[in-house]
């Protein structure tokens, strides 16, 4: 009898050890399956107040203040930069102003440090 129960013990043992190494070996692991998760180029930033820098009707940058009351930062904005409803629905370039104030999403790229995206949600 104590030899069936020091069996389940080293069985139950076993198991344990194979399913932690089965859920958690990945998550330690250097493959290139894991890095692109945590390394992204991209970052996405909530703004509690966004503001558009535009030149002769060209958005230039954008400014993010992330909460009442906190330092502001100002961000180059990509010649291409979308700016776009969290629907997906694009906003006109000239219709920004509407939009000036409100919270948002800044999404930057990381490797030129340029805004390419700002995200606004409809009802705000």
């Amino acid at each position: 009898m104590k030899l069936v129960m020091s069996l389940n013990k080293g069985i139950a043992f076993l198991a344990a050890i194979s399913m932690l190494s089965f859920y958690a070996l990945p998550a330690f692991s250097k493959g290139s399956d894991v890095a692109p998760l945590i390394d992204s180029p991209f970052e996405a930033i909530e703004g509690y107040i966004l503001d558009f820098v535009s030149d002769d009707g060209a958005v230039i940058g954008v400014v993010v203040e992330q909460c009442q009351g906190c330092t502001a930062s100002t961000f180059l904005a990509s010649p291409e930069i979308e700016v776009v409803e969290a629907s997906g629905e694009e906003i006109g370039i000239r219709s920004v102003d509407e939009y000036e104030g409100k919270f948002g999403v800044v999404h930057v790229d990381k490797r030129t440090g340029m805004v390419f995206r700002v995200s606004f949600f409809k009802d705000r």
